[in-house]
């Protein structure tokens, strides 16, 4: 499939988010910060912002902890080939506190959300963006997945033949796909987190409570063989897909 010869049916997307809060203990990363944590010689977070170059993305707002300043020496190697690279600290624990944040920060319009530590094939975006172009209007949320699971705890997700989720979560029955903690965000479901978030403390709660409020509003697109890289035993895989990014293209410090 051509991804590049389609036009797709809603304007192109210029901001994405990274959640980079992590502190990569299950990594056992020592005392360097999980997003500056080498795979092959490039620092995890570095594989995100790639592939965010990849699909044009031009502004990014990335939410941290910790030793935020030698992150945002990292993130300035970035700077000249972005518009914009804002570094926010974190305002609270938990991944569903940095998606509000960057919510709150990137405003009223269609973005990508993508945690730091996912090293995905080269199209896997692209692939993403031409299914929410292809979606009926409306849609609320579309989620990368992926049949590879390395997460203890991972986020399943069911969808029907049209890839409309009807049940998403860690709670819910195992199923042949799981989320790869990439998604695509509308400027419509702001209003539906700012309703919803006073009562929802975890982030895959959230996103299960919108798949059971708003059914149909939700999509599943199978972005290949991804890895979030956790735990030590996931440094293989990592190691593997990482030849297929995009960060031994477009990595300024590669």
């Amino acid at each position: 499939m051509d991804h590049n010869a389609v036009t797709p049916l809603r304007g192109a997307v210029r901001s994405a988010g990274v959640m980079a809060a992590g502190k990569g203990t299950r990594l056992r990363a020592g005392n360097i910060p999980k997003p500056l944590v080498r795979v092959r010689g490039i620092c995890l977070i570095d594989f995100t912002l790639a592939d965010l170059l990849a699909v044009d993305i031009r502004n990014v707002v990335v939410v941290g902890s910790g030793d935020i300043d030698l992150l945002d020496r990292h993130l300035a190697r970035w700077r000249g080939t972005f518009d914009n690279v804002t570094l926010l600290s974190a305002e609270g624990d938990g991944t569903l506190s940095a998606v509000l944040q960057i919510n709150d920060a990137i405003g009223q319009e269609d973005h990508l959300l993508s945690a730091c530590d996912v090293i995905a094939p080269s199209d896997s975006l692209k692939t993403l963006l031409y299914e929410v172009g292809r979606a009926p209007e409306g849609l609320l949320l579309a989620v990368l997945t992926s049949s590879h699971v390395e997460d203890e705890k991972p986020i399943w997700v069911h969808h029907d033949d049209s890839g409309s989720v009807t049940k998403m979560g860690k709670a819910v029955d195992a199923a042949p796909q799981v989320f790869g903690n990439v998604r695509w965000i509308s400027a419509g479901l702001r209003a539906v987190l700012q309703e919803m978030s006073p009562t929802i403390r975890r982030d895959s709660e959230l996103m299960s409570a919108i798949v059971k409020h708003y059914p149909g509003l939700v999509r599943a697109v199978d972005g290949g063989r991804i890895c979030d890289l956790d735990r030590p035993e996931d440094r293989a895989t990592a190691e593997e897909i990482a030849l297929q990014s995009n960060a031994f293209r477009s990595c300024p410090c590669a």
